[in-house]
């Protein structure tokens, strides 16, 4: 009987460090690689559900979240109720995946030193990426320049998006941030949290992702409100110097925020939206289908049609290409249309527990940097939520899975310090 609670213990001790090793190669490969963040997560989910099911009386560890996550898986499935199809079957894959990974990180990672370990990896992986980033946005813009031709389109995205880039940039400076001003580490890594800052800030410039810039801005107003308010002082002052020293383009894509009728983006979004509201009318309970919004939308297009004047031809063709979008540019609204209220009562009540679970464990919690990374999270959580009002970041595989993967290194911090502080 010992020899055999040996062998198990050995068994599940291989197994969990399977997961960890799986947690580091995502970490590694998150902002760099979808491939290896794709191997990273499943490692670390299929070890845990073969962990689960060898274990005889898993202990499974709870969390506030428990709740409005099964409540938006639930209503997720719901959703294809009257309209099933694999559509629905892959696009939810995306969300579950994710979460399983949350709880794969949350059920074995037990240690604070594995998530210092964690969050330097991912912050070299963003490293990497704003570094290749960089490079191709020079090289694109000197041919462009040498042939004459506009460099006005042309973004810094790194390894992805412009639109995913520049939201986890935004996130990532927000940290930088807070350990700049008041973490507690020596003289040489400040210096080298600022020279981060200042280029990743440069870099988020450079995505040109009005969303990124705005989402910033909310989850700095918001530090700034915790914390200082005299960074958004500095901030403003900052603002005040990039609109006279930076070239005309960027400043008219920050004037273009609030420019509706001659902003061709701006007029995509909002037929978008008043599309996706004019649907969900007619299936206000479980949407359309998860996923089914491009399906659904191109077989609809002439009962749904826009509903106000486009005269220039350039912005009859952003109207004309509206059916060939998959999602609504909106994090809310694209819960609303494919799978109803429920799933956006769900969407909400998720984020209102994160941000309660973050705001209190900035609270409880005393050793002076895990409050901050907790403090940053908060914020971190801000952004991508403002960011979400004008682009679907929760569908964005790379923003989606960072997402999941942020909140589980929070509540692991959390219930460490419960744990040590019950002791």
């Amino acid at each position: 009987m010992l020899i055999a609670n040996t062998a198990d213990s050995k068994v599940n001790r291989f197994l969990d460090q399977g997961i960890i090793v799986g947690t580091f190669i995502f970490a590694l490969g998150s902002l760099t690689s979808k491939g290896i963040s794709s191997i990273g997560i499943g490692l670390a989910c299929l070890l845990w559900l073969i962990r689960i099911i060898i274990t005889k009386n898993y202990q499974f560890k709870r969390t506030k979240l428990d709740l409005p996550i099964l409540a938006l898986i639930a209503s997720i499935f719901i959703s294809g109720i009257d309209a099933w199809s694999m559509e629905i079957l892959d696009s939810s894959e995306k969300i579950i995946l994710a979460i399983l990974f949350y709880y794969a990180m949350v059920n074995t990672i037990d240690s604070l030193d594995k998530v210092k370990q964690l969050s330097y990896t991912i912050l070299f992986s963003m490293i990497i990426s704003a570094g290749y980033g960089s490079y191709c946005f020079y090289i694109k813009n000197k041919e462009f320049i040498s042939r004459g031709l506009s460099v006005r389109y042309i973004r810094l995205k790194g390894f992805m998006s412009p639109l995913a880039f520049g939201g986890l940039l935004a996130i990532f400076i927000i940290f930088l941030v807070v350990y700049l001003l008041w973490g507690k580490v020596n003289k040489l890594k400040k210096v080298i949290i600022l020279l981060l800052g200042i280029t990743m800030f440069i870099f988020l410039v450079l995505t040109k992702t009005r969303g990124a810039w705005l989402g910033f801005t909310g989850g700095l107003s918001v530090l700034a409100w915790l914390k200082d308010k005299r960074i958004i002082i500095v901030f403003l002052i900052i603002l005040v110097m990039l609109s006279l020293f930076l070239p005309g383009q960027f400043t008219n894509i920050a004037k273009s925020i609030i420019d509706i009728k001659n902003n061709p983006s701006n007029l995509t979004r909002i037929a978008l939206w008043q599309t996706s509201w004019r649907i969900f009318k007619d299936h206000p309970i479980n949407g359309i289908g998860w996923g089914g919004f491009k399906r659904y939308y191109k077989s609809n297009f002439e009962k749904y049609p826009v509903k106000y004047e486009v005269t220039e031809t350039r912005e009859k063709g952003h109207i004309e290409n509206l059916k060939k979008f998959d999602h609504v540019h909106n994090n809310f609204l694209q819960f609303l249309v494919q799978a109803g209220i429920i799933a956006l009562l769900s969407f909400i009540i998720l984020m209102f527990f994160i941000l309660e679970l973050l705001y209190k464990g900035y609270y409880d919690l005393e050793e002076n940097n895990l409050k901050l990374f907790v403090l940053a999270s908060f914020c971190g959580v801000i952004t991508f939520n403002i960011q979400g009002l004008t682009e679907f970041n929760f569908g964005d595989t790379e923003t989606l899975r960072f997402f999941w993967f942020l909140i589980a290194l929070n509540v692991i911090i959390i219930r460490l310090n419960l744990s040590r502080n019950s002791n």
